[in-house]
């Protein structure tokens, strides 16, 4: 594939590790960022833009990634500062999502921060789904808690999964998930960063 970068009239070759926007999906469809050489060969001789290069607009370099994550990084370092000067409790959201990297498993479920198959985030990759949210919310309360000397109890995990368990694969025709005592307790300590 190939694009437009910024500040250049010459088309290039997208960089290895490029992230392609849903957004241009439709402009994918159409056969932009199809070299030119592809045109007579079907099915891309189909497509009416092939041989017209992507925007730079439409795709993330591994260079514009590094800046996004040196940004994120450094408000991360701030917020976290400010709020130890002013003594205010922070969840550490993204202490959550770097767990996660490594799948955790109960139940015949694997959850990890994978997009779409991940279970952790919805479709659009933003959003979380129902138990995303729910250790979203109870990294908060840990926080809360901590810093307030406060007993706000978590919210339940595998409840978050007995009610949406036409999604597991592992629920009845109601949609309730059937969690052993054992699982409940074990999906409890891994998401919660309680040891039984």
């Amino acid at each position: 594939l190939f694009y437009v970068p910024a500040g250049s009239t010459t088309p290039a070759a997208v960089p290895p590790g490029s992230i392609f926007l849903l957004s241009s999906l439709a402009r994918y469809q159409q056969g932009f960022g199809i070299p030119p050489n592809l045109k007579a060969i079907p099915p891309f001789s189909l497509l009416p833009h092939v041989g017209e290069p992507l925007t730079d607009a439409e795709i993330i370099t591994p260079a514009e990634q590094k800046i996004f994550s040196d940004t994120i990084a450094a408000y991360n370092a701030t917020i976290t500062s400010e709020a130890s000067a002013r003594s205010i409790p922070l969840a550490d959201i993204k202490g959550l999502f770097d767990r996660l990297v490594q799948p955790q498993v109960f139940g015949g479920v694997a959850l990890t921060n994978t997009w779409i198959s991940g279970g952790i985030f919805s479709n659009d990759g933003v959003h979380l789904t129902d138990i995303g949210y729910t250790l979203f919310a109870n990294e908060y309360i840990k926080a809360i808690n901590s810093g307030y000397d406060t007993h706000i109890p978590l919210a339940s995990v595998a409840a978050t999964f007995q009610n949406n368990g036409q999604f597991t694969g592992f629920g009845d025709n109601k949609g309730y998930i059937v969690v052993t005592p054992e699982a409940a307790a074990a999906m409890t300590s891994i998401f919660n960063g309680v040891e039984d």
